[in-house]
């Protein structure tokens, strides 16, 4: 499994082959990946939203809900983790994935009530990439 710096050079560089070939090996690199949306470094921030898209592409259906539903546990404040590129990294879910990320659009459209300027960028962003990709995102579908 890619180690920590590896992974950052990975995910700075965008190698989607290499990330997609590791989470193939080694699903649990999911994990890493999810840290890294936390990274100071915001191309390494961007490159683990991407990652995500990438796992979309590698994972079953099941799994990539799961991480949808993670990805969403982590804007709400209850959780208190305020990870500001977890709608980016659902955006990039969509991009690869749309059917399954379109259940997940109130969710997000309701994340834009938080004051967290951050928050909303990144709302605005996947809510863009999925309305590129077909997804309904009217108000009229949630």
């Amino acid at each position: 499994m890619l180690g920590r710096d590896e992974l950052r050079t990975a995910l700075r560089r965008n190698d989607h082959e290499l990330i997609q070939s590791e989470l193939k090996k080694h699903p649990a690199l999911i994990r890493k990946i999810q840290r890294m949306l936390y990274d100071m470094d915001e191309e390494v921030r961007w490159g683990a939203a991407r990652a995500f898209g990438y796992a979309s592409l590698v994972f079953d259906e099941e799994k990539t809900r799961d991480l949808l539903r993670q990805l969403t546990w982590m804007i709400n404040e209850e959780s208190g983790n305020d990870c500001w590129f977890a709608p980016q990294a659902i955006g990039e879910i969509g991009r690869h994935k749309p059917e399954l990320v379109k259940d997940f659009v109130g969710c997000l459209k309701e994340f834009r009530k938080y004051p967290d300027s951050k928050i909303q960028e990144g709302i605005d962003y996947a809510l863009g990439i999925l309305q590129e990709a077909g997804v309904n995102i009217s108000d009229e579908s949630g």
